[in-house]
């Protein structure tokens, strides 16, 4: 949010407004909430549900469209503090999880009987998003009052197929921490902007190759470069871990519709699977890595 007031900040000329340009950021930004749900300090926004629907209230429920045109919803559990610090970042529902999920809803059919980990959860949109479809979801993050409220929102959302949901404690920069959930491999991570600075990318990289199972895979958003520092360290990250991955810019108007943060953001989605050791280079291992990569590709068109 603060991104695009900067930039109407920097762009006012001698004859602008100050006052005129925040006052048309904080409208916009409102707006703009209103129609992907995210919440907005003291402004009506998104589709906030009532208390005779869910008695645990502040709610936020997304709705999303499958790859089949059925419907999808995901019940959110927002935390009402507020982001204070770098340690509060989970309280936040940022824009690269709208992405994500409205991606992973849009190839469900990919997650089918797959398990799924979600690293830096936060509100956990993106891997509920999974779990219509997925055999298990597993949300983490190393907040435990986030890790505390995800454990609440797992209990609102009932899917199709019954998939179980749980959530954990889990600083992914602790490498025994990540070993240690790494006694249970999954089929595939998701995760969505947890890179701000390049250690971020050392440690996310890590714990991605420490969670994913030989034949699973990753599949993560990040902003480009350009509008987030750390990121540009992930590709080399990827590389000392020994993993193969591809990277494409995220372009397709039915993921990023309704972000304010489109008009100056690009974001990036990363393919990642495990080296056999014998070619870096070497193709897809399986039939589902070949499509599950078709369906990241997509995200440029």
């Amino acid at each position: 949010g603060g991104h695009g007031l900067i930039l109407r900040l920097m762009n006012l000329g001698d004859g602008g407004s100050i006052a005129e340009a925040v006052d048309n950021f904080l409208a916009n930004t409102a707006s703009v909430a209103s129609k992907i749900g995210r919440p907005f300090p003291s402004l009506d926004v998104g589709r906030v549900l009532e208390e005779d629907e869910i008695a645990s209230a502040p709610l936020l429920k997304y709705d999303f469209q499958a790859g089949n045109g059925d419907a999808r919803s995901v019940l959110v559990q927002s935390i009402p503090e507020g982001q204070q610090c770098q340690f509060t970042v989970g309280y936040l529902m940022w824009p690269a999880a709208v992405v994500l999920a409205r991606w992973l809803t849009s190839y469900e059919d990919l997650l089918r009987g797959r398990s799924v980990h979600e690293l830096g959860a936060g509100l956990g949109l993106s891997g509920l998003a999974a779990a219509w479809t997925a055999r298990s979801i597993v949300l983490t993050d190393f907040n435990p009052r986030v890790v505390e409220n995800l454990e609440e929102t797992c209990g609102m959302n009932a899917f199709e197929g019954s998939a179980s949901c749980s959530a954990h404690f889990l600083d992914w920069t602790d490498i025994e921490a990540a070993q240690e959930r790494a006694k249970e491999p999954v089929d595939l991570v998701v995760a969505s902007d947890v890179v701000c600075q390049v250690d971020d990318a050392y440690a996310l990289a890590g714990a991605i190759e420490r969670l994913v199972a030989t034949n699973g895979a990753a599949v993560i958003v990040l902003p480009a470069p350009k509008n987030r520092f750390g990121t540009e360290a992930f590709p080399p990250a990827l590389d000392s871990q020994g993993l193969v991955w591809r990277r494409h810019d995220i372009c397709a108007a039915h993921l990023t519709t309704g972000l304010d943060e489109a008009d100056y953001f690009t974001w990036q989605a990363y393919f990642i699977w495990k080296s056999s050791g014998t070619d870096e280079t070497q193709d897809f291992p399986s039939e589902w890595h070949r499509s599950l990569h078709k369906a990241v590709e997509a995200v440029s068109s």
